[in-house]
């Protein structure tokens, strides 16, 4: 007989305690709910638990098809030596129990709850106190948050937190909720206790609230009648055009601010095509820095070859110097002459100059237009003048752009550094585009007057001595109208 009744009060134990774990996520759930997947009551982001004492951890939730649990990011099942946790299947995996909580208890558990089309996560950290028990200070599992709530509606706040168990004779847990420091008549209130009363906790409920309602209120927690924990919280209005239910998706409003975006990406493009390269060069001009006192005689130095001549004297140097006021120069090259020793020909002219300019063409690199030749004289005018730019009129080669140098260099790379710009002249706006991007590279324009461009003299016959003579600044040389005849006055 009394074995029959110890076996029959084991059973009331078991199943009270399986009762409880299956009823917390059963009671104090949200008033109000969707259909959709969503948490149905406040989750405790922080637990405790005395050593050798029962402890549980919720996930309570709706609409899911499945829940998954991890402690410090590794999946259920946990090994003993991880977690005594284990599933609570009859609370539909909500709930992960044990009977006799451990040290190896303590980390980081999360759970994932999804369905079809959603995922929700909520992390809770569990410590472990030492099994002689917790005497001290609440500590909050809960804290309530600012609520914005419409008139006429009804609020619910909750607070909670682990009070242990003090031994002694005028020690009691205890849950108040003030406003303007008075305590609230206790029928406002509804006091929840679990683990055995370990965690004590309370909800608030305000119905069809006023103007008169909205403001601060206080949980306060208390273990004996100085350790206490206040955890304070707001309750602002919602205007009425914001009392739409959060969950539903507001496509207007959303197709609102992606046409607004759309927009501003399209005005900032088109401003910044029509007016940055103006803003620039008038910035440059207006304060960029003075290059007129660093001994310098030119300000551009055009290198050219013979079948370029045309394009170099006609269209180039008279609109550098006419149109836009730069001191030019002009040395004629020799397409068999573009290697290392061209710098020796030219090296001493490009020193009196601030820019060296190269009409940039197949007859400069002997017609072979490939990506390699290419690299090689841009590296030999790069090493003549370190502000160069090259003016290539035809469109450069493809094939082997990728392929380097043996300074790891490709044609890409070489490009920029020798600032190479496309002659764009078929348009009147491809013409001003083009001498905007050329204004860009010269020396700061400070409406200096132009005083005459100096042709150097290379020889005609491409079989006689590469020698260029250079004439001294004192003997300046003048372009004549004739395109076809270079003479130079001294």
């Amino acid at each position: 007989m009394a074995l029959a009744i110890f076996v029959a009060a084991i059973c009331l134990v078991l199943s009270t305690t399986a009762e409880s774990k299956v009823d917390y996520c059963r009671m104090d759930t949200f008033n109000r709910t969707g259909p959709w997947m969503q948490f149905t009551k406040e989750i405790s982001d922080r637990e405790y638990a005395i050593e050798t004492k029962f402890k549980s951890l919720h996930c309570c939730a709706k609409s899911y098809n499945s829940i998954e649990w991890y402690k410090d990011g590794k999946p259920y099942p946990w090994p003993a030596s991880t977690s005594s946790l284990i599933l609570y299947p009859e609370s539909g995996n909500q709930t992960i129990y044990t009977q006799a909580s451990q040290d190896t208890d303590a980390g980081g558990y999360s759970c994932r709850v999804r369905n079809e089309s959603t995922t929700l996560e909520h992390h809770v950290e569990l410590k472990v106190v030492d099994s002689s028990g917790y005497s001290g200070r609440p500590l909050a599992t809960f804290r309530p948050t600012d609520q914005y709530v419409p008139l006429g509606d009804d609020a619910r706040l909750f607070c909670e937190a682990f009070v242990g168990r003090i031994d002694l004779p005028d020690a009691h847990n205890e849950v108040v909720w003030l406003r303007n420091g008075t305590p609230l008549p206790s029928q406002y209130w509804h006091t929840v206790a679990r683990e055995d009363s370990l965690i004590l906790g309370s909800y608030l409920f305000i119905h069809n609230i006023r103007h008169d309602d909205l403001g601060q209120y206080v949980c306060r927690i208390s273990n004996t009648g100085f350790q206490i924990i206040e955890m304070p919280v707001q309750l602002h209005e919602l205007g009425e055009t914001q009392t739409a239910d959060t969950h539903r998706i507001p496509y207007s409003q959303m197709f609102l601010v992606i046409g607004l975006v759309v927009l501003s990406i399209i005005t900032v493009v088109t401003l910044y095509l029509r007016f940055a390269v103006p803003v620039r060069l008038f910035y440059k001009d207006k304060f960029g820095p003075r290059e007129d006192n660093d001994g310098k005689d030119f300000d551009v130095l055009v290198c050219y070859d013979e079948k370029d001549t045309e394009f170099a004297l006609g269209v180039l140097i008279p609109m550098l110097e006419n149109k836009l006021g730069y001191r030019c120069c002009s040395q004629l090259l020799k397409a068999s002459a573009v290697n290392s020793k061209c710098c020796d020909e030219i090296y001493n002219t490009a020193e009196r100059s601030r820019r060296l300019m190269v009409v940039l063409s197949p007859p400069v690199v002997n017609n072979n237009w490939t990506c390699a030749a290419l690299m090689k004289v841009l590296r030999i005018f790069l090493q003549i003048h370190p502000n160069t730019i090259c003016i290539s009129l035809q469109a450069l080669p493809k094939e082997g752009a990728t392929v380097k140098n043996e300074y790891g260099e490709t044609l890409q790379q070489l490009c920029r550094k020798a600032k190479v710009i496309m002659w764009q002249g078929i348009s009147e706006r491809a013409r001003r585009n083009f001498w905007k991007a050329v204004r860009l590279e010269l020396p700061a324009h400070h409406n200096t007057p132009a005083t005459g461009s100096v042709i150097l003299p290379a020889s005609s016959n491409r079989q006689q001595s590469s020698h260029i003579t250079v004439i001294p600044p004192a003997k300046r040389a003048i372009r004549t109208n004739s395109h076809e005849s270079l003479e130079v006055l001294v």
